[in-house]
């Protein structure tokens, strides 16, 4: 009799654990919810009134000159995306430091590319606008996404972990850090530089704080990696360049 006993003992045992961990889970995920919902609202808000403050202060010149460099740096980005956010997130080795390390190496010769693709088109660009600014604008924004590519994959690892709260609190931080180095930038100096320089400020804070064990924790990154977790971390990456590519296209034909 007990050892007829004993395997019923260990089900229930599974059975509560298992049920234990769902709860959990559930938990995890209501959390990240919330904060997800939160982030977006506290965006959204604080876009608000950062359009308020820089449209008394700025000409609007300045935000179509933005957009426009704007428009140019996304297409690029997007274009070169090779999904390693995803990876991490969904990747069953996403929490291996040779998969991290290579992961980061690859976002920083990335953001390199971006930066030399965006020095290339600076003449062109100028010339089919006739925006002699471009030529200094274009790369201005190109060094701001080679400053972002150093972010840490500790921003990455959060997420996988539905470790909203922290990069919620990051990203809000950040946000005001941006509108307040604008506005008084834009105070002093009325033109599309203070948005170039509120943007590459605020990119900085962004990447000095990633780094930020008691906020962001994670383990530290190393530029190394293996030739298998460079492969792991193309998986989720195939077709993605034409899809992205296409998406920019259409919406920029239907904008």
């Amino acid at each position: 009799m007990l050892e007829l006993c004993e395997p019923v003992t260990g089900t229930e045992n599974r059975a509560r654990v298992d049920e234990i961990a769902q709860k959990v889970l559930e938990s995890k995920a209501m959390n990240a919810t919330f904060w997800t919902v939160m982030d977006y609202g506290c965006s959204m808000a604080l876009r608000v009134v950062n359009s308020l403050v820089l449209t008394r202060l700025l000409m609007p010149e300045s935000f179509g000159l933005m957009t426009l460099v704007t428009t140019l740096i996304v297409g690029i980005s997007l274009i070169s995306d090779i999904g390693l956010g995803p990876n991490v997130i969904q990747s069953p080795r996403g929490d291996e430091p040779a998969l991290l390390n290579t992961v980061w190496t690859l976002q920083v010769l990335r953001g390199v590319g971006i930066f030399i693709v965006s020095l290339i088109l600076a003449w062109p660009m100028s010339m089919i606008y006739h925006e002699p600014r471009l030529m200094a604008l274009l790369p201005a924004l190109g060094i701001n996404v080679v400053i972002s590519s150093f972010n840490s994959t500790n921003l990455l690892s959060m997420s996988r972990h539905m470790g909203v709260r922290r990069v919620f609190l990051l990203d809000i931080t950040t946000q005001l850090f941006a509108l307040l180095i604008t506005a008084g930038c834009a105070w002093v100096y009325p033109s599309v530089w203070a948005l170039v320089i509120g943007s590459i400020l605020s990119t900085v804070y962004r990447l000095s704080f990633s780094f930020y064990r008691r906020l962001i924790p994670a383990s530290g990154i190393r530029s190394a990696g293996t030739v298998r977790a460079c492969m792991a971390s193309f998986t989720l990456a195939n077709g993605s360049c034409c899809q992205r590519l296409s998406t920019f296209l259409h919406r920029r034909r239907t904008a």
